[in-house]
């Protein structure tokens, strides 16, 4: 397992882009000396979370993972350095760091092929026996002839392990069953790490969802009626009515990642939206930890969503006016998507 100075998600750190110190002249990394002497390199998450930095150095962006991918032996990592969150990688530890970075930048998303019966055992005893948690992916990076890296991520019921607090049981429950199949090292993974899918980056949560869970509490049923192979058109009466009767417009239907794709300025009202569509089986619905939201269909990969806004004066009477008039006279639920 990952040590106990890393941040709760590995995922949340390399799938991100984070502020570097840049030396003007050479064009080397801003580093400094830890208290054993190691070299530290200093990664920050926000750039207004940079301290001073040297004469000579300027900041700069540049993705996670391809600065974490070119770690030299030895060398440690602080992340966000001088503020109340920083976070420290010892030279072990950040050696790991490196070999998951190298997989994530080299290699694709999917799903670990060929995992040891005993995990696969394991896994979903834990599962099964934690009422909370509806589903468990076995998901892993794997590079060009790297050792795969492999993250089990397990979603929860709506509106439980909201807090971290809550989800550290479950997580040492996985850990542990693993943990007690084999190290890392002896199941043939340069990392393996635990983590629920709400702390998880977007660009994990849309891969997940056309990956096929290791367990699933309450499976769907690929044939059923209820499942239909969404297009952009199916979306566009739920963005109007977002757009014209609750103030939330601009947004337009995605494939495959909301990550750049035009966001409603406001959370999407998923409860209106259940309210006024019947919606079928196959769109699932998630909440971002910084607010935002989307839903899309786990069968085609299209979708919409919202970003963390916060709604101003005009909107906030758009959204009360349109529940006051659903409240009053209900309409019966139209129809999403096409159906056979």
């Amino acid at each position: 397992m990952l040590g106990p100075d890393l941040p709760p998600t590995t995922l949340g750190l390399l799938l991100r882009p984070v502020t570097v110190a840049v030396n003007r002249d050479s064009g080397d990394l801003l580093c400094g000396t830890g208290a054993g002497g190691e070299t530290l390199l200093h990664l920050w998450t926000a750039p207004e979370l940079v301290m001073a930095v040297p004469d000579g150095f300027v900041t700069r962006s540049a993705r996670a993972v391809d600065v974490v991918a070119e770690l030299i032996d030895g060398m440690a990592v602080v992340v966000d350095a001088g503020t109340s969150r920083a976070v420290y990688f010892s030279p072990a530890n950040a050696m790991r760091l490196r070999r998951c970075a190298t997989a994530l930048r080299s290699g694709e998303i999917g799903v670990w092929r060929s995992p040891p019966d005993a995990v696969v055992k394991a896994v979903r005893a834990v599962a099964q026996a934690q009422a909370q948690v509806e589903r468990v992916w076995l998901m892993a990076a794997s590079g060009h002839g790297a050792q795969p890296c492999v993250f089990v991520v397990y979603d929860a019921a709506t509106g439980t392990l909201r807090r971290a607090t809550d989800r550290a049981p479950v997580d040492r429950e996985l850990a542990g069953a693993i943990g007690k199949v084999g190290t890392p090292e002896q199941l043939g993974l340069a990392v393996l790490e635990v983590g629920a899918l709400a702390v998880q980056p977007r660009m994990v949560t849309v891969a997940l969802s056309g990956l096929p869970p290791l367990f699933e509490r309450s499976p769907t049923v690929p044939d059923s009626p209820a499942m239909v192979d969404c297009t952009a058109d199916d979306f566009a009466p739920v963005l109007l009515v977002e757009k014209a009767g609750r103030g939330n417009g601009r947004a337009q239907a995605w494939t495959g990642d909301p990550d750049g794709a035009p966001s409603a300025p406001y959370p999407l009202d998923v409860e209106a939206i259940r309210a006024e569509f019947d919606l079928p089986g196959c769109i699932v619905v998630h909440t971002w930890p910084d607010g935002g939201n989307a839903m899309w269909c786990t069968r085609t990969r299209v979708g919409i969503s919202g970003d963390p806004g916060r709604r101003g004066r005009l909107e906030r009477l758009m959204l009360r006016n349109w529940w006051k008039r659903w409240e009053r006279k209900p309409r019966e639920r139209q129809v999403f998507a096409h159906r056979s």
